[in-house]
Parts: structure tokens; sequence; C-alpha cells
């Protein structure tokens, strides 16, 4: 998908309420009240400050819930398009497609790593290690969220949750900011 048709539908997905993975459960102490019509990734953030989200309507988020199917599909979609974008990016430095489509993500990110003239086009990162940090990290998660989604539900720590979504948004940003200009 185009940046712009992705960003477009992110935009749709950036906006799903916090209502949808709020539970009528007892809060706890530490809270802070919000809109029922929150957008889910705002709710995230505000979680690194407070225990749990009281709604208007009286229900609750706390960090146990934020790996439910809303979410999960929120880094579906952030994970795909890295993936996506990192493909399109190295469509360029190949003789043939054919040779990116056999690769896997991690293979993906190495192919990516030894072209510096690529991490030149953006400005998100300053330093090639923390891009590669953060495409490693990327790419880990991937691999529980598409593989093993109950071990996401189980053992995903929420500040992992917090730093994936960051990392996976600077991503995006940093490769969007390359897409275009490979294709000049």
């Amino acid at each position: 998908m185009k940046p712009e048709r992705f960003n477009k539908f992110f935009s749709y997905l950036e906006k799903l309420p916090a209502s949808l993975i709020a539970k009528n459960i007892k809060p706890k102490e530490d809270y802070f009240r919000i809109k029922n019509d929150m957008p889910i990734l705002d709710a995230l953030d505000l979680l690194e400050r407070y225990e749990c989200l009281i709604l208007e309507n009286g229900d609750v988020i706390t960090k146990e819930q934020t790996m439910s199917k809303p979410v999960k599909t929120i880094f579906y979609a952030l994970i795909i398009e890295v993936e996506y974008r990192l493909y399109k990016v190295l469509k360029e430095k190949v003789k043939s497609p054919e040779e990116l489509q056999r690769l896997e993500f991690n293979d993906l990110i190495k192919m990516f790593l030894l072209h510096d003239d690529l991490l030149k086009k953006q400005s998100v990162y300053s330093e090639k290690q923390n891009m590669k940090k953060d495409l490693k990290a990327i790419s880990s998660f991937r691999n529980v969220v598409m593989h093993s989604p109950r071990k996401v539900d189980l053992s995903t720590r929420y500040d992992i949750i917090i730093k994936r979504k960051k990392q996976a948004l600077n991503l995006l940003e940093a490769l969007g900011q390359i897409y275009p200009k490979s294709n000049q």
C-alpha cells in the first residue's frame, strides 16, 4: 500500500475508541478519567502514568488489557506496513523483486542495513544502530504477534507494548521518508 493510502487507512485505526478494550471491572487506586471515544493509542500512552483509566461510562482499562484484539489489530497493521515499506525501499536495490519475495523479514533488515545510502535519506534516526535496534525489536515482536498470539496475551508487559508502538511509528516515518526518495 502506498504510504499515503496506508496513512489514510491507519488514521481510521488510530481513531478506534478506547471503549473497545475497556471492561466493567473495579478500578485501581491510581486512575485517570477519559472520554469513551478517546483513541486507543492515546489511552495506551496515558497508561504510562496511571494504573488504570476510567471511561465516562464507568468501564475500566488496565495495563493488563493492552493486548486485546483491537490493539493487536493495530499492531498487525503497523508491523505489516513496516515490512512492506522495507520491501519497497529495497526493491530498487535488487535485480528482480523475486529476490526479495523469498526473503524473511530479518533478511530484509540485514539487506537494508547494508545500504548506508538509504539510511541517509531519512531524519528520524541519527545513528544506524538505533534504527537497527528498532528494526530487530519489531521483527521479534512480529514473530510473537503473528505466530504466538496467546503468548502476547500472557507474557507481554505493558512497557514493551508502548515501546514497540513507538518503534513501529518511528520506523514507518523513517521508511516513509526513504521510500519516495529511493524511487526518484
